[in-house]
C-alpha cells in the first residue's frame, strides 16, 4: 500500500516531488489480486464474532483474522522460500507440519495487533488502486506523472501477490511518454516480502537513485554487472 500511495501522490501532486520510487506494487490492481483479497475479507466477515462490524473490541473476529493472514502470507512469499525453509516431515506427536505452525503463529500475532474493520477498509482501498481513475485510459492516467520526473521501479520476479509485469507495464507506458524510468526486475525467493527482507539488494539501489537519479541507478547496475 505504501507503493500505491507513492504512485498516487506522484500522479496528483506533480509539483511536490522530483523522483518517484515504487517497489513491489502496482499502478492498477489486477482482478487476480482482488480475488485473493476478497477471499481474505470473506474469512473475516464469516467469523461469527465479526457481527457486521459491530464486534466487541476485546473479543473480535480473531479466527477470521488469523485465516486472512494465513492466506496472505502464502501470497507474500514464494514456493521456493517455503520449500527451502520448512521440512516436509510432520511432527509425530502432533501430526502437524512446520509450515502449519509458522502460519498459525503469524496468524495469531496478526489477530492480536490489527483491528478487523481497519483491515477490511485498507484491503478494499488497495483493490481500488487505479492510476487511471477519472481518466479515459490507463495511458492517460500515467500522463499525470509528467516529463522531467525521474522514476525507479523495482518489481520482484517471484512476486505472487503483485506480478512483476504490472510495474513493467507502468514503466513501459511512462517511458513511452517521455518520463525517465529505471526499471529493474529483481529476483528473490522472498517474493512480495522482498521489499522488507532484501535490504542488501534494495538499499544500494535506493541510495544510488536518491543521490543521482536514474543515471545513478543505471551506473550502479552497470558497476555490479561488471563484476
Amino acid at each position: 500500500m505504501g507503493g500505491m500511495a507513492a504512485i498516487q501522490f506522484a500522479a496528483l501532486f506533480s509539483d511536490r516531488y522530483d523522483r518517484l520510487v515504487a517497489i513491489c506494487t502496482t499502478a492498477q490492481t489486477s482482478p487476480s489480486t482482488v480475488a485473493l483479497r476478497s477471499t481474505q475479507r470473506a474469512a473475516v466477515m464469516l467469523d461469527s464474532k465479526w457481527q457486521n462490524g459491530n464486534y466487541n473490541l476485546q473479543d473480535g473476529p480473531a479466527n477470521g483474522m488469523m485465516l486472512a493472514r494465513k492466506i496472505g502470507t502464502i501470497a507474500y512469499r514464494s514456493r521456493d522460500e517455503f520449500d527451502s525453509r520448512f521440512s516436509w516431515n510432520p511432527n509425530l506427536q502432533t501430526h502437524r507440519f512446520d509450515v502449519e505452525n509458522y502460519l498459525e503463529h503469524g496468524g495469531e500475532k496478526f489477530a492480536t495487533i490489527y483491528d478487523a474493520n481497519c483491515y477490511l477498509v485498507l484491503s478494499r482501498c488497495m483493490d481500488l488502486m487505479n492510476i487511471a481513475y477519472a481518466s479515459p485510459t490507463y495511458e492517460e492516467g500515467c500522463r499525470k506523472i509528467t516529463r522531467g520526473k525521474q522514476v525507479m521501479l523495482l518489481p520482484i520476479g517471484q512476486d505472487a501477490l503483485i506480478p512483476a509485469h504490472e510495474l513493467q507495464k507502468f514503466g513501459s507506458v511512462l517511458g513511452s511518454q517521455g518520463v525517465d524510468v529505471h526499471l529493474e526486475t529483481l529476483s528473490s525467493m522472498y517474493g512480495h516480502d522482498a521489499f522488507l527482507k532484501e535490504h542488501r539488494m534494495i538499499n544500494p539501489r535506493l541510495s544510488a537513485f536518491l543521490k543521482d537519479g536514474v543515471q545513478g541507478a543505471r551506473r550502479y547496475l552497470h558497476d555490479i554487472n561488471a563484476y
